[in-house]
C-alpha cells in the first residue's frame, strides 16, 4: 500500500507536467519549487523551542516531501515563517466548530457605554485570542489564510482565517466526508482542484472559504 505521502508526490508531479505556463492561479509565485525537506532533528528543535506538538500529517509532509513553497494559491510556507509572526504558538486555540470566531458578533457584542481607550483594549483582548494555537499554512492574498491548529480541541484540523476583511476564524470540511479537513485531505484537495481543472478546462480551487460549513 502506498504511503500518503508518496500519492502526493506523484500528483504534484502530475500537475506540474500538466502546468509547465503556470496557468493555475498562484504558480506563478512558487513556480512549483519545493524546498528541501526538513530533518527530524530540526522539527524536534523547533517543537522543543515552541513547546508544541506538530500534527502528524503535517510532520510527515515536511520530513518526506517538503518545506514549503509549491502548494495552495501563492504556495505553502516554510515552518519558520511563523517566526516572523505574533502567534502564540503554544497558547490553546480557544475556538470550537460549535464556537467560530466570527467578528460581526464581536462588533455586536461591544458595550455602548465604553470610552474609545476602553473599546481599543476590548478589541486587541478579543482580537488576541485569534494569534492562539495555529500556525499559518497558505495565503490566497486579500488576507485571508488557512491555518493548522496545532494545541487545543481542533488540534490537526484546518481552519479559515480572515480577519483583514472582517470574517474571522472557521473551520474547514471535507467536501467528501464532512469530516474535519485534516492537512493532506487539505493539500490534496488543492491538487485534485488543479489538476482537474487542466484537464477538464474547468475552474480551479476558488477559495478554502467555499468549504467552511454553514451553521
Amino acid at each position: 500500500m502506498k504511503k500518503r505521502t508518496d500519492i502526493i508526490k506523484e500528483k504534484i508531479e502530475k500537475l506540474i507536467s500538466l502546468d509547465s505556463n503556470h496557468k493555475i492561479f498562484g504558480a506563478f509565485s512558487h513556480e512549483y519549487i519545493q524546498n528541501s525537506p526538513l530533518t527530524s532533528e530540526q522539527i524536534n528543535e523547533y517543537e522543543r523551542t515552541h513547546n508544541i506538538i506538530l500534527p502528524h500529517e503535517y510532520k510527515e509532509f515536511l520530513l518526506d516531501i517538503a518545506d514549503g513553497d509549491v502548494g495552495p494559491f501563492y504556495g505553502l510556507y516554510p515552518l519558520l515563517f511563523n517566526d516572523d509572526l505574533v502567534l502564540k504558538l503554544d497558547k490553546e486555540f480557544p475556538f470550537t466548530k460549535e464556537e467560530p470566531f466570527i467578528l460581526s458578533h464581536v462588533y455586536d457584542s461591544i458595550p455602548d457605554d465604553l470610552s474609545d481607550e476602553e473599546e481599543e483594549e476590548y478589541y486587541d483582548k478579543i482580537y488576541s485570542l485569534a494569534d492562539c494555537g495555529h500556525i499559518l499554512l497558505a495565503t490566497e492574498g486579500c488576507g485571508m489564510y488557512s491555518a493548522l491548529i496545532i494545541n487545543g480541541e481542533e488540534y490537526g484540523n484546518i481552519w479559515f482565517k480572515d480577519l483583514a476583511n472582517d470574517a474571522g476564524m472557521f473551520p474547514l470540511t471535507n467536501p467528501q466526508t464532512s469530516s474535519p479537513l485534516g492537512f493532506y485531505d487539505w493539500y490534496e484537495l488543492w491538487l485534485d482542484k488543479s489538476i482537474e481543472s487542466i484537464v477538464n478546462d474547468s475552474d480551479g480551487l476558488s477559495s478554502y472559504a467555499d468549504f467552511i460549513e454553514e451553521s
